[in-house]
C-alpha cells in the first residue's frame, strides 16, 4: 500500500462507508458498535491540506450500527442523503455547514411491529434511488419506498435470520440474500412467489455481495470459516474458495474497476486482495496487516484506487 491515513476514534468502530457523489471526494462515515454505551455516526473526509482524516460532524445513535450506506449515485443535484440501520433503518440529510457538514435526522423506516427485531444489513438499490431493501434477525425481508417512507414489500425470505443483502448492480428488481439458515438465494421483485437457492451450507452465512462490473459473480462468507467464497450463478455447483486467512473472515469488497479482483479481511488482522482470474487456486496479489482483528473492509466506488478498513477504534484508509 503506498499511502495509509488513519482515523482515531473513541470507541469500537465497525460500520462505515465511502461517499459516491462527485463533489464529496474522499468523505467517508464511520460508526461505533458498543454494547454498553451510546453510539455515533461521525463524517469524516481527507483534507488535503493536512494530509489527514479530519472530523466533520457526529450525530448520536441509540444503537450499534450493523451497516451505513450513502445514496449510491454520482449525481450532485441529488440529495446528499445517508442511511444506517439498527432497530430500523435512519435518514439523514447532509447540508453545507461554513468550512464543514452538518447532519440532521431526516425521518426513518421501520416496521409497525411494536417491538421491531434488529435490521442486520439493508441495501439501496443504484439503479433505482427510491428503492431499499433490509434484513432482520426475525427472518423477513422488507423492500422501502425511500420518497414516500413507507413499506412496499415484506416476507419471510428465509427460515432463520438474514444476515445480509445486496441489490445487483445491473437490474434494480434483483437481490441475493444470505442468512444463519445457510442459504445463498437470489430473488426478482417482479416474482416474489418464488426464489432461487443458489448455494446452500450447513454453518450460518454472514455476508454476501454482487460483483460490482460482472453480476454473474457473487462473493459470500460463512460463519467462523477462513475462506472467502465466489460463486458464479451460470455454474452454482463449483464455487471457488479464497484460502490464505488464518482466523474468520468478517468482510469482503469488491473492486469498482476490476471484475476479478475482491478485497477480504479477518479476525487474523490481515487484508488481502485476490485476483480470481488467477489459474490455479488463487492467492493474494496484495495484502496489509491491521496488527488487530480487522472487523469489515469498504472499497470506494468514486476514489476507485482507495479501500478502507475498521479494526478496534480506527479506521484506515490505503491507496492500492
Amino acid at each position: 500500500m503506498s499511502r495509509v491515513y488513519k482515523y482515531q476514534s473513541q470507541q469500537p468502530l465497525f460500520a462505515h462507508t465511502w461517499s459516491c457523489r462527485e463533489d464529496r471526494p474522499m468523505r467517508m462515515a464511520v460508526c461505533s458498535c458498543d454494547d454498553e454505551n451510546r453510539n455515533f455516526v461521525e463524517l469524516v473526509k481527507l483534507r488535503k491540506s493536512s494530509q489527514a482524516l479530519m472530523r466533520l460532524d457526529t450525530m448520536a445513535h441509540q444503537f450499534p450500527v450493523t451497516k451505513v450506506q450513502f445514496m449510491p449515485s454520482l449525481n450532485t443535484q441529488n440529495e446528499d442523503l445517508l442511511i444506517t440501520s439498527s432497530d430500523c433503518l435512519r435518514i439523514y440529510k447532509i447540508v453545507p455547514d461554513n468550512n464543514s457538514e452538518r447532519m440532521t435526522a431526516s425521518g426513518f423506516l421501520r416496521s409497525d411491529k411494536r417491538r421491531p427485531s434488529p435490521v442486520t444489513s439493508f441495501d439501496w438499490s443504484p439503479l433505482a434511488l427510491n428503492i431499499v431493501a433490509s434484513a432482520s434477525f426475525d427472518t423477513l425481508i422488507s423492500i422501502w419506498d425511500l420518497n414516500k417512507e413507507v413499506l412496499d414489500i415484506q416476507f419471510a425470505g428465509h427460515e432463520r435470520a438474514v444476515n445480509d443483502l445486496c441489490f445487483s448492480p445491473h437490474d434494480a428488481n434483483v437481490f441475493v440474500t444470505c442468512s444463519t439458515d445457510g442459504c445463498l438465494r437470489l430473488f426478482d421483485r417482479r416474482h416474489m412467489e418464488y426464489s432461487n437457492q443458489l448455494y446452500e451450507t450447513t454453518g450460518p452465512l454472514l455476508r454476501c455481495g454482487f460483483n460490482k462490473i460482472d453480476s454473474n459473480f457473487i462473493g459470500f462468507v460463512e460463519s467462523d470459516k477462513q475462506e472467502l467464497g465466489v460463486l458464479d450463478i451460470r455454474n452454482t455447483a463449483s464455487p471457488i474458495f479464497l484460502k490464505r486467512h488464518t482466523k474468520a473472515i468478517n468482510g469482503f469488497a469488491w473492486s469498482p474497476s476490476q471484475q476479478n479482483i475482491i478485497l477480504s479481511c479477518a479476525e487474523d488482522g490481515n487484508c488481502f486482495v485476490w485476483d480470481i482470474q488467477k489459474t490455479g487456486q488463487p492467492k493474494p496479489t496484495m495484502g496489509y496487516d491491521c496488527r488487530e482483528a480487522a472487523a469489515s473492509c469498504q472499497w470506494s466506488g468514486l476514489n476507485k484506487e482507495w479501500c478502507s478498513v475498521v479494526h478496534g477504534q480506527v479506521l484506515e484508509i490505503l491507496h492500492i
